[in-house]
């Protein structure tokens, strides 16, 4: 494979990979309801929120971050509606200023003192996402997928009808089956309940 379309592909499976990340975590968010709780919140709900949030905010956002090569999810790729395109940069947004990085802008501390006692009064980010981004954000991001997908097939195809099938047989095969004991090569019942 030609070293650009490699890094193109590899590319293209990270970023999918990621996606899918971020996507399991928006059904988490749905399936759970945690879209609108708040850091007073009953409970250990706001918690977990938070993890899925940063979570979907974080794995969408690396696909689109340059890495150490300096190679960039490829924009053509996107074609995103309005709505979409006000997500995608809202996601971004947080990621780079919220989720995994703390921007001072998004928060206040303030000293207070009354009566003797003395605090500082905190303002924070939030790790909410609305009900309504993460449908969004499930949508655009389903035909994304297909998008990359297609991209994905179009630079695989053709080298893998260039490069004729291996040659193996079963006997050539250097793999131990998952169950197989490293010491007596038997297979115990508790392996096979769990085959």
């Amino acid at each position: 494979m030609a070293p650009y379309d490699r890094q193109t592909v590899t590319k293209l499976v990270a970023s999918a990979s990621d996606i899918g990340f971020a996507r399991d975590a928006a059904e988490h968010l749905l399936k759970k309801k945690w879209y609108n709780r708040m850091p007073w919140s009953r409970g250990k709900v706001y918690f977990h929120q938070s993890a899925y949030v940063t979570t979907l905010v974080v794995s969408y956002g690396r696909v689109f971050e340059v890495g150490k090569r300096g190679y960039n999810f490829p924009n053509k790729l996107l074609r995103y509606e309005a709505d979409e395109k006000v997500l995608h940069t809202k996601l971004l947004s947080l990621r780079n200023k919220v989720h995994a990085h703390s921007d001072l802008d998004r928060w206040s501390v303030r000293p207070w003192h009354a009566d003797g006692f003395s605090t500082e009064i905190v303002g924070q980010p939030f790790h909410v996402i609305e009900e309504a981004d993460i449908r969004l954000f499930l949508a655009m991001t389903s035909k994304l997928l297909t998008r990359i997908s297609v991209r994905h097939e179009e630079i695989v195809a053709p080298y893998r009808a260039a490069t004729p099938p291996p040659r193996t047989t079963l006997t050539s095969l250097s793999w131990k089956p998952r169950w197989r004991s490293s010491r007596s090569g038997n297979r115990s019942s508790s392996a096979r309940e769990g085959f």
